[in-house]
């Protein structure tokens, strides 16, 4: 079975690289501008639109099934009128009834690099920047091989904090990553907490917010709320006052119980009475990024702050936290999160909030216009970006580092080694989300430093 198996590889490999050589011809300056790195894997042509009848649909379906890797580069061949840096498309799989979409449109271009995602239908939909017929190769590869570019170098406290990336631990209320807040802590500066408004993760019928991840299940703080959390944390924080810049992202599993004193301004109120009960100013906020930073010039928004990179630097920070607002909901918050962290941005006025909003994103449009459920004006509060890790593409990860934006994305979906390595250098992720926090020798032992190094 093994003999036969290579034996169908080999033969569609070569049958491929007849398809490429002969179905189309392009000339050489409209060939792709990545060197064929990797094996062959999948051939298709494209309509520049949405083939007859179809909506969405560009391309008949092709295979990836026998293909061998964990990562894929995509590969566009464009006609005389087109270049391809100017195309782009999504990808989904041919399923009965609906269709899947393993990438959406435009997150994937010319030379992006992906998870091999193994199916023996695929196709590829709604193109962009196409006038004419384009045809789409991959080749696969083992992790580390395709080098994307990305420069990145140690931590050190010069980094600018939107150019740093280092693992989040996953949960780290859960008992089984964590003995307490303060373990994780000790070894990464990075934590999560999911919180609720009810013990049974449904509604308002709670009197504070809770921490926990299925109803029913303890945590490793020293009470069951948020506020508990937070103190074990402010007594961490006592006991190692010159730590580095540590980021908190609030998981918030519930949209706002304004009428039960649980709105935005509550939940910031209590973020700085329990992490600072003596007033002292120890927060990286929103503001400070659109006060200006290293920049010359205020800035008029927080995403015209990032791309301007008045980011400040990480050791200018010490001492300090950093507070990001996510929402990846259960049946407490069906569907996209955003429109809770919208409302945040909203009531708090975006840079007068102490956190900072980390909606989820889809799409190029998402990072580079509006996130699903925000509008033109809270858009530009948006400068942290949530990925969905089996929909990661390299070209998305690009738009983020190319705005000075930060990222985060949940626990890996296969943990190891491959998967943190391309998560820094083809996605340029900020925060990687590990199970495993005390893990330190992945990514050749570079497990947090910077990116853009001088």
């Amino acid at each position: 079975m093994k003999l036969l198996k290579v034996f169908k590889q080999l033969l569609i490999a070569g049958m491929l690289s007849v398809m490429i050589a002969g179905a189309i011809a392009i000339p050489k300056a409209y060939a792709s501008s990545c060197e064929n790195q990797g094996k062959l894997c999948s051939f298709v042509r494209s309509e520049p639109q949405p083939q007859s009848g179809q909506k969405w649909r560009s391309s008949d379906n092709f295979s990836t099934s026998y293909c061998e890797g964990e990562l894929v580069q995509w590969h566009i061949q464009a006609g005389d009128r087109d270049e391809p840096e100017n195309i782009s498309f999504g990808v989904a799989l041919d399923k009965p009834g609906s269709d899947p979409t393993v990438f959406y449109s435009p997150s994937v271009g010319d030379c992006a690099v992906t998870d091999l995602v193994k199916d023996p239908k695929m196709y590829i939909g709604d193109p962009k920047g196409a006038t004419e017929v384009f045809a789409v190769s991959t080749y696969v590869s083992k992790c580390g091989y395709f080098d994307h570019g990305s420069q990145t170098c140690d931590y050190k406290d010069s980094l600018p904090i939107g150019q740093v990336f280092q693992p989040m631990s996953h949960n780290t209320y859960e008992p089984q990553y964590a003995s307490s807040l303060a373990e994780a802590l000790d070894q990464v500066k990075a934590i999560e907490i999911d919180i609720f408004d009810s013990l049974l993760g449904i509604g308002c019928t709670g009197s504070q917010w809770y921490v926990y991840h299925n109803p029913g299940e303890r945590n490793n703080c020293s009470g069951t709320g948020l506020s508990d959390c937070l103190k074990d944390v402010r007594e961490w924080h006592e006991q190692n006052t010159d730590h580095d810049l540590v980021t908190i992202l609030i998981d918030k599993k519930n949209d706002w119980c304004n009428g039960a004193g649980r709105g935005p301004q509550n939940l910031d109120a209590l973020i700085r009475e329990k992490l600072s009960p003596d007033g002292e100013d120890i927060f990286y906020e929103p503001g400070d990024l659109v006060a200006g930073g290293s920049c010359q010039t205020e800035p008029v928004s927080m995403r015209e702050a990032a791309q301007n990179n008045c980011w400040e630097n990480v050791g200018d920070r010490k001492g300090q936290f950093m507070l990001l607002l996510g929402g990846s909901g259960p049946v407490a918050l069906p569907g996209t999160p955003n429109a809770m962290i919208a409302k945040y941005v909203q009531e708090t006025s975006g840079d007068r909030g102490l956190l900072f909003a980390c909606p989820d994103v889809k799409t190029l449009d998402h990072i580079t216009g509006q996130p699903e459920e925000f509008d033109a004006e809270t858009a530009q509060s948006v400068v942290c970006n949530n990925f969905i890790s089996e929909r990661m593409t390299s070209t998305l990860g690009d738009a983020v580092r190319d705005n000075n934006y930060i990222s985060h994305i949940g626990v890996l979906t296969t943990e190891n080694d491959c998967h943190y390595t391309t998560g820094v250098n083809s996605y340029g992720i900020s925060y990687i989300g590990i199970d495993d926090f005390h893990q330190e020798g992945w990514n050749d032992g570079r497990m947090r430093g910077g990116y853009n190094c001088d």
